[in-house]
């Protein structure tokens, strides 16, 4: 019997001193560091020491491996060859910039042939190479010319519907200027606002601010009973007889506010789809049929 005792009674002390090293432990682990680093400096101690031998030969042999991937990434062919490589794609990203922009450019002058498909117009695609010297003035200085048939009056757009404006006087062989509608130079444009999509509503006489939008009083046509009411978001088009015939119903921008003035009418704030007087290029719509080819000037396409 005191054998038996003695056989089982290690073994029982051994099976009780697990959970109570796992709950001691656990405690430490969530003890404040304060408290544990006085008890577990003297084992961090001895675990440094004893892994001191194999730390530094583990060291020179990451940093043999280092050494030969720096050796290897400052070898002039493969230099040369992720050079190439970035080279390609630059290239292959400039080259499929360019093609969603050609795609662009024929939507557009798809676009543009559809408005007042029943007026002869020529279109022609230009850039716009320059700014008025003016400081107070936004002309747009366009690479096309009287070379190509380009007179004044000339409509320019952008985004094949949005007007920008027209080719001022003194067009020259290779270049024209265009006074875009939001300068303050530019003269008073009429536009219709339309309460949806092939719905014309009131007009809207409109002047620039100077701000890069047009202002104009709402006038109801005679006759309207039940004026409709004038929201942000309307399309205003082009409504003015003093501007070509193909260019009728061409889109002067959007109603961006409605205030009531103090004689009980209502003005609105219209604003170009884009800052006209920041376009980088130009679609030219020109009156009529033409000895001159209806290609993009300059080569800009």
């Amino acid at each position: 019997m005191a054998r038996g005792f003695a056989r089982g009674g290690p073994v029982t002390a051994s099976r009780r001193a697990l959970p109570i090293a796992v709950a001691i432990l656990l405690l430490l682990s969530l003890a404040p560091s304060r408290f544990t680093s006085p008890l577990l400096g003297p084992v961090s101690d001895v675990a440094t020491f004893l892994s001191g031998p194999i730390q530094a030969p583990m060291t020179a042999l990451v940093n043999v491996f280092r050494r030969r991937d720096s050796a290897g990434s400052t070898d002039p062919k493969i230099a040369q060859l992720k050079e190439d490589l970035e080279s390609y794609k630059a290239l292959y990203f400039r080259k499929t910039a360019e093609v969603k922009r050609l795609e662009e450019v024929i939507v557009e002058l798809q676009l543009a042939g559809a408005v007042n498909a029943d007026v002869p117009v020529r279109l022609i695609y230009a850039s716009v190479i320059g700014r008025g010297g003016d400081l107070s003035s936004t002309a747009l200085k366009v690479r096309a010319g009287a070379r190509e048939g380009v007179e004044p009056n000339a409509v320019a757009v952008v985004n094949a519907v949005q007007v920008v404006g027209r080719v001022q006087e003194g067009v020259r062989d290779r270049f024209c200027w265009v006074l875009p509608i939001t300068d303050r130079r530019a003269q008073p444009i009429k536009g219709a606002i339309m309460l949806d999509d092939a719905t014309i509503g009131p007009d809207c006489p409109l002047k620039a601010s100077g701000g890069g939008e047009l202002i104009g009083p709402v006038e109801w046509k005679p006759g309207m009973v039940a004026p409709p009411e004038i929201r942000p978001g309307m399309r205003v088009r082009l409504n003015d007889d003093t501007w070509p015939r193909h260019a009728q119903g061409l889109v002067l921008g959007e109603v961006e506010s409605v205030r009531t003035l103090p004689n009980g009418r209502l003005e609105a704030t219209v604003r170009p789809a884009v800052r006209l007087d920041q376009v980088s290029e130009v679609l030219l719509r020109l009156t009529g049929e033409s000895e001159h080819d209806s290609l993009p000037a300059g080569g800009q396409l």
